[in-house]
């Protein structure tokens, strides 16, 4: 039809099925015949300010100094027999814009756990999620996944595909120790009309004493380039350390310390620094929350760019910039 055409169209319809799937989690939430799902909201507000680089080329279009946005969340979920789903349904304000970003259905057939639909299909720990993750970060895809589970050893099978230009399907096989975990993974990915291999492993280590290692290699084939991570975790009395080595056709060294409410009240705040070893780049992330009953949360981001004039980072037409959030639960 030519009204999907459109981009009016399409908003039209991103607002209708926005409002369908509102109204019938709302019905399903009052029923009874699915088993009192469960109901929650969460409305985001954002104001950015972005200091711009005055090295900005000319004929580059500069970013707008300040942005604010508003979204707001929906989540439905709940059990219906051996099956549990999950939907969520995200509006942003500033564009009129509805998107569903997360509609799975997952249930047990014996040792098999399988999941389908829509989300964030990430899996392990550290900068980038362990190398052997074949997707981008945060993207969603609509996919399918069995995992086998028969202790101590696990089978993992996936498909995911967001169009005809990307997706990826993989293997995982591990195995679960007392204090650690291993696993070897194979994916095939397709991505821009480049179809390609890659294979690798990654392990943590839980030494029981606050401190955990975690780590994973990752090599693409046919031409063979490889991505490395190496990292730890210590969780202490009072803070929280994470140091992590990523190398990635460049040299990456992550650092980090946190504080869970409870040194200062009900105050959370943490320190990030990532340093780019190859060209002198460096990224600071300052955050600072105040979780009074975790209903009503106001937050502060502070991130700076740093480094030589040819940095990664320097080539950012953005200096630094400061994000004031407040977000709100029902």
């Amino acid at each position: 039809m030519r009204i999907f055409r459109s981009r009016v169209g399409l908003k039209i319809f991103q607002v209708a099925l926005c409002l369908a799937l509102t109204g019938g989690g709302l019905l399903a939430a009052g029923s009874r015949v699915i088993g009192k799902p469960n109901f929650s909201g969460r409305i985001n507000t954002e104001f950015i300010y972005h200091q711009l680089s005055e090295g900005l080329p000319t004929l580059q279009q500069p970013l707008p100094e300040t942005e604010s946005t508003t979204d707001l969340q929906l989540s439905l979920s709940g059990y219906t027999g051996a099956c549990q789903y999950e939907l969520q349904v995200t509006g942003y304000f500033h564009e009129l814009l509805f998107e569903t970003n997360q509609a799975t259905v997952s249930s047990f057939f014996g040792p098999v756990l399988w999941e389908f639909g829509k989300k964030d299909w990430a899996w392990g720990k550290g900068l980038a999620f362990i190398p052997n993750y074949p997707l981008t970060q945060e993207a969603v895809y609509w996919g399918f996944e069995n995992r086998i589970i028969l202790s101590p050893f696990s089978l993992v099978a996936g498909v995911v595909r967001k169009n005809s230009q990307a997706g990826a399907g993989w293997l995982r096989a591990g195995k679960m120790f007392e204090t650690s975990d291993w696993e070897t993974i194979v994916s095939y990915v397709w991505r821009d009309e480049r179809c390609y291999w890659q294979g690798g492993t990654e392990f943590s280590w839980d030494f029981l004493n606050g401190l955990c290692l975690h780590g994973g290699v990752n090599i693409e084939f046919p031409e063979r380039t490889g991505k490395y991570l190496l990292g730890g975790v210590y969780t202490g009395g009072i803070f929280t350390y994470i140091m992590e080595y990523y190398y990635a056709k460049n040299h990456y060294l992550f650092a980090g310390l946190s504080r869970e409410p409870g040194l200062f009240s009900r105050w959370q705040w943490g320190i990030k620094e990532l340093f780019s070893l190859g060209d002198g780049g460096m990224i600071t992330i300052l955050n600072l929350k105040y979780l009074k009953d975790r209903t009503v949360t106001p937050e502060i981001i502070i991130t700076t760019y740093g480094g030589g004039k040819g940095s990664e980072t320097q080539k950012n037409p953005v200096e630094w910039e400061c994000v004031m959030r407040l977000e709100v639960k029902f």
